[in-house]
């Protein structure tokens, strides 16, 4: 659970009369910070634990008339922690045809995207057929490379989506099973084994189209590539600068 909270101060100076320290267990202190509009802002994640709110009256002066503002974040800040605290992150999850899959990720594994199974090999300058088809003409691609570009998807599209089927109807087995509460230890590790293989399987098919795209395109392609991806290009130092 996150907050963000503010109040606006017509004399800036108040902030020399007290301060509010926000603090929650393993994650400091946080203090108000004042902006150059006058806005003194908090912001507060309540994702863990109890939030605790301490007051420190600097000097006399001003904090009677702010202690009903003080009073009303304490009220806020720890009701929103109390109730937030029981809560499951997987509340309203109960409701899904297969629990341990939204919707977007049975329609992907479905569809063959890649669902994140690439991401070392396009973090570290092997573009993926699907976004060098897209990036075609920024990539200057001659008819060559997008025909070899254009297979390279197609076969990866049509594996990753008769593995990803396979993977979502085990997942759907698995969680009626567990519905029925019918399941053994023997059938748990069965499944289990069956959809890690399959995740194994989807994830190679994924990682091995990138490898046959990196041999299709140039260097200055992949650096088109990856700048049109919004990443850092590599240092000269980098071992892949001169694949």
């Amino acid at each position: 659970m996150k907050l963000k909270l503010g109040c606006m101060l017509k004399n800036r100076a108040s902030l020399r009369q007290f301060s509010v320290v926000l603090t929650f267990p393993g994650f400091g202190s946080h203090v108000g910070t004042l902006t150059p509009e006058g806005n003194v802002n908090w912001d507060l994640d309540l994702s863990n634990g109890y939030l605790f709110i301490i007051v420190r009256q600097l000097s006399g002066g001003d904090f009677m008339r702010w202690k009903w503002f003080l009073l009303a974040i304490a009220f806020f800040c720890t009701t929103a922690a109390w109730g937030g605290e029981a809560l499951s992150p997987y509340t309203g999850q109960e409701k899904r045809e297969i629990k341990s899959l939204s919707k977007a990720e049975i329609g992907g594994y479905i569809s063959g995207d890649g669902m994140g199974f690439a991401k070392t090999a396009e973090l570290n300058h092997y573009p993926g057929p699907k976004h060098v088809l897209d990036l075609a003409d920024q990539l200057q691609l001659s008819g060559e490379q997008r025909k070899r570009t254009q297979a390279i998807f197609e076969s990866m599209k049509s594996q990753a989506t008769s593995l990803g089927k396979q993977l979502v109807e085990k997942e759907q087995l698995l969680d009626s099973r567990f519905a029925e509460g019918t399941i053994s230890d023997a059938e748990l590790e069965e499944l289990v084994t069956e959809i890690s293989v399959i995740q194994g399987k989807l994830r190679a098919v994924h990682l091995r189209a990138r490898l046959a795209q990196r041999v299709v395109l140039t260097q200055d392609q992949i650096r088109i590539y990856d700048a049109h991806r919004g990443y850092q290009q590599p240092e000269a130092d980098d071992p892949h600068a001169g694949h």
